[in-house]
């Protein structure tokens, strides 16, 4: 090595010394990827059926459509339900009128046990047809409550926004409570569903 150094030297002139730059080591992460097959569903997703009985009389919606949230999506004559709420109405209104007259029958009854003209036998009797043309009053408005709530069931709507999967009754079709009408699911929110390999 002295001789190659001197002639290297004696052609052009010192050799600088050779450097080495220092290696540093360190551990990184690195990203391992797993390709898995997946199914992707919805999250809300579901049947509509019947809560009356009646002849589906119109289809509103078909396979794939798109619907909004409370969009009609087929109807259910309704001439029974609608009759309902017609005698239920009735009923109520009669019921009103004979609350009012105890009403009155009460209010005179007060004014004349002051005079003595009548005994308290009589007044305890107008208290209670009072009390019971109350509680026939209130009867009456929760049986229409219940009647339009069933005349309402009619009318199918949708319960979210999505698509129209599956068509379960035709036009005509006599349907009861629960017979299933129309399945859909919603595009809002989605899930994955995958198999994970045990070894991961």
């Amino acid at each position: 090595s002295q001789a190659m150094t001197s002639a290297l030297a004696a052609e052009g002139g010192p050799v600088a010394p050779l450097t080495v730059a220092p290696l540093t080591v360190a551990p990184q992460p690195v990203t391992d990827w797993l390709t898995l097959d997946g199914t992707v569903s919805a999250i809300n997703q579901g049947t509509v059926a019947a809560q009356t009985s009646g002849r589906v009389s119109r289809m509103l919606v078909d396979v794939n459509d798109e619907v909004q949230a409370g969009q009609p999506l087929l109807e259910i004559s309704g001439k029974e339900q609608f009759a309902a709420v017609t005698g239920a109405e009735a009923r109520l209104a009669r019921a009103q009128a004979q609350q009012v007259e105890a009403e009155r029958q009460l209010a005179r009854f007060q004014a004349l046990i002051a005079k003595g003209v009548i005994t308290r036998a009589q007044l305890d009797n107008a208290q209670a047809t009072d009390r019971a043309a109350r509680a026939e009053v209130n009867a009456a408005d929760a049986a229409l409550t219940q009647a339009r709530e069933a005349y309402g069931y009619t009318r199918i709507l949708a319960p979210y926004a999505g698509v129209v999967t599956k068509r379960l009754v035709e036009l005509g079709e006599t349907v009861a409570p629960g017979t299933p009408l129309l399945s859909g699911f919603s595009l809002d929110e989605l899930r994955v569903e995958v198999e994970l390999p045990q070894s991961a």
